[in-house]
């Protein structure tokens, strides 16, 4: 495991600025975030910027003053259940540009209810297929890692059958572990990073109040962390922790704390 985190915590930042302003608190593994009203731009496919494209190819190429690497590409406003999948193609080819081996997505719009049952689980698998084969399949290379954020994604049985059915056919994906957010929908994350283990990719970092209802810093909420670390260890994760601020603010400060707390517990196990 290592440390990295997340410029949705920057969102107030353009791209470059947010990989600077990252590599000067030493974080070297970044995520970086094109979901719509993050840095400036909209949405990666309408109108991101040149000169971010550029400097994330940089960074990772080791071409630029800041050389380091790109942990994830947190896309993610495709719906598989919808199959409104438009932004799908540009950030899988984002990903190839900059050599960026996870690309963080979502199984449906999270903001929509989505009942889970058999039919709607079968048609999500069927849309991610479709979309691997309209786009002449995902380079091997890119993991889609799905977000436990609400709806069908926080359901462990659920994740588990889509995992495995979408491997059975050679597709390369995997689960965003997001503690906080199951946390938020009332699941145990300990119980269900049991059950979905081998499926864990990318792991997001913060926590959750249950008592304010409110993401926090990791170890002021109520998410075990030290517990979900060690968990993770024994399973032989070797991938990114993100750490990754939500909260609305024009400071830096939030997400160093974030960072500064995640360095704790890890040295404490």
């Amino acid at each position: 495991m290592y440390l990295s985190a997340n410029t949705n915590g920057l969102k107030f930042l353009s791209v470059r600025d947010a990989i600077s302003t990252l590599y000067a608190m030493g974080i070297t593994e970044i995520e970086i975030t094109t979901d719509g009203g993050v840095h400036v731009y909209p949405v990666l496919s309408e109108a991101i910027e040149t000169e971010d494209i550029r400097a994330i190819v940089a960074f990772v190429a080791n071409t630029s003053a800041l050389p380091g690497r790109v942990s994830a590409l947190s896309g993610g406003w495709c719906d598989f259940y919808t199959n409104d999948t438009k932004f799908f193609l540009s950030q899988s080819i984002l990903c190839e540009l900059a050599v960026i081996g996870r690309l963080r997505m979502f199984l449906h719009n999270p903001h929509n209810t989505v009942a889970l049952n058999t039919a709607n689980v079968n048609t999500i698998i069927s849309n991610i297929q479709e979309t691997y084969v309209a786009n002449g399949g995902v380079n091997p290379n890119i993991a889609l890692c799905f977000e436990t954020h609400g709806g069908i994604s926080i359901n462990a049985g659920a994740m588990t059958d889509i995992m495995e059915s979408l491997t059975a056919n050679e597709a390369n994906v995997g689960i965003t572990l997001d503690p906080a957010n199951l946390l938020r929908f009332g699941v145990d994350p300990l119980k269900f990073l049991e059950k979905t283990r081998k499926w864990v990719r990318h792991v997001h970092v913060k926590d959750y109040s249950i008592r304010r209802e409110e993401y926090c810093c990791p170890g002021k909420g109520d998410v075990d962390w030290k517990s979900i670390f060690l968990k993770l260890g024994t399973t032989c994760y070797k991938g990114a922790l993100s750490v990754e601020y939500e909260g609305a603010t024009f400071s830096a400060q939030p997400l160093t704390e974030y960072v500064i707390a995640t360095e704790e517990i890890l040295r404490g196990i």
